[in-house]
């Protein structure tokens, strides 16, 4: 099952990085675009997020801050790590369907590219000299284009969230920590490209 996947690497996550990757020691935004639909697992961690909010108002010293800003950025991690695979599974359903859900699609893009974003800060990847390059998929020119564009997007999440570097605590390894920035870097350029090729599409006329 799909969602169990999602879930147990999510789970693992947090206690990866704590090896693996220098975290930034900063507090997170808030995470955006939550869906009216959540299942029972994507509540929890939002009540335990909103938790650690109260749990922050209340933190009286410094350090007690630090640690708690901590905790809050790896939270914040595991939640966009989550939600970048179940709202890629509901892209990949729109994508095959006959008439797919412009509105939906550029929605869902948005809220992909502001995890990959906050991701690429919170993770504080190692700079890498070549990222790729921008490729224009042209998703304005139709249906094709625009699912060509989900492809790309979902292969580039796939690799992105099974990349070894996140299932195994000790040493990092600079190649694979060097592939996961370049995968992020390419979700939030394809995902920026299919929310305004969608949108592009949705204000086309008719035939």
């Amino acid at each position: 099952m799909k969602l169990a996947k999602h879930v147990q690497r999510a789970g693992a996550i947090a206690a990866i990085l704590s090896s693996a990757f220098t975290v930034v020691g900063r507090q997170p935004g808030k995470a955006q675009g939550t869906r009216a639909r959540l299942d029972p697992i994507q509540r929890e961690l939002q009540r335990r997020f909103e938790s650690e909010a109260i749990e922050k108002a209340l933190a009286q010293t410094p350090r007690h801050r630090a640690e708690h800003e901590q905790r809050m950025v790896l939270l914040q991690i595991q939640i966009d790590f989550l939600r970048i695979q179940i709202v890629n599974d509901d892209l990949q359903v729109q994508s095959s369907a006959g008439q797919p859900d412009l509105k939906l699609i550029s929605k869902s893009d948005a809220e992909i590219s502001r995890c990959a974003q906050r991701l690429k800060e919170n993770l504080a990847l190692p700079a890498v000299e070549s990222l790729p390059e921008a490729t224009d998929l042209k998703v304005e020119r139709g249906m094709e284009q625009l699912r060509l564009a989900l492809s790309v997007l979902s292969k580039s999440i796939g690799t992105f969230v099974e990349n070894p570097v996140f299932e195994h605590s000790g040493v990092v390894d600079a190649t694979l920590s060097a592939q996961a920035q370049r995968d992020l870097t390419q979700i939030i350029q394809v995902s920026r490209q299919v929310k305004r090729g969608s949108e592009k599409l949705r204000r086309a006329p008719a035939g």
